[in-house]
């Protein structure tokens, strides 16, 4: 019998989902420099998950975004020409509930490369984190973790633009007790802590279903 019977862990990640879809939008909405259109073109072709889409999933103990289809995030502030966007898989029906979430970071190449014509060009580029449960089978990774990735999907099909970088190693060992706490890990991480309670601010305002109580006291003592 999976542990999350009462559906408590699952409720607590789609609000965050919910919550960080509100922070996407609001940055969208926001003059976006001509860069992260670009970017945005890459990242959005078959469009963003909306927070009507997230509330209808809320109740599927197993399932998936739709291939190609992401949740914009919102970028760090500094990083004014990048894009951020998840993709997530999960399944509560296990013994243990497994998530795996895929942020895409699309941005500006750091260093230029000349084009066919030898002119200088900085092309959107893209970088791939997937966060994790622990591994149901095997024994290596044990823990809530992060690693690089060139996908967005757990098929693993490389993007084209994607950094040929590792995608074993290194895995880093992640502050996370369930699921949604891999969402807050990955925020911190574009953002920093005090960002964690900007987004709590948001998912507070939601409309139900709502974040569980306890979820909401545990993060608040979290941090």
């Amino acid at each position: 019998m999976a542990k999350d019977v009462d559906g408590v862990q699952r409720a607590a990640l789609f609000t965050v989902l919910r919550g960080l879809e509100i922070q996407g939008q609001k940055w969208l909405k926001d003059p976006v420099s001509a860069k992260a259109k670009n970017a945005l073109q890459q990242a959005g072709k078959a469009s963003f998950l909306s927070e009507a889409y997230l509330r209808s999933q809320a109740a599927n103990t197993k399932g998936c975004f739709p291939q190609d289809q992401y949740l914009l995030i919102r970028p760090p502030k500094k990083q004014t020409s990048t894009v951020c966007a998840l993709s997530c898989h999960w399944d509560f029906e296990q013994d243990e509930p497994v998530l795996s979430c895929y942020l895409g970071i699309w941005t500006p190449r750091p260093v230029p490369i000349a084009d066919a014509d030898g002119n200088m060009q900085r092309p959107i580029v893209f970088l791939g984190y997937r966060y994790e449960t622990p591994d149901i089978e095997g024994t290596k990774h044990k823990f809530y973790h992060t690693q690089p990735c060139r996908s967005m999907d757990r098929e693993r099909r490389d993007l084209p633009t994607a950094v040929h970088h590792h995608t074993a190693m290194p895995t880093l060992q992640l502050a996370a007790e369930q699921p949604a706490d891999l969402l807050i890990n990955m925020a911190i991480s574009l953002h920093g802590r005090e960002y964690v309670q900007e987004l709590f601010t948001d998912m507070i305002k939601l409309r139900p279903p709502k974040a569980p109580a306890e979820y909401v006291k545990r993060i608040k003592l979290w941090f």
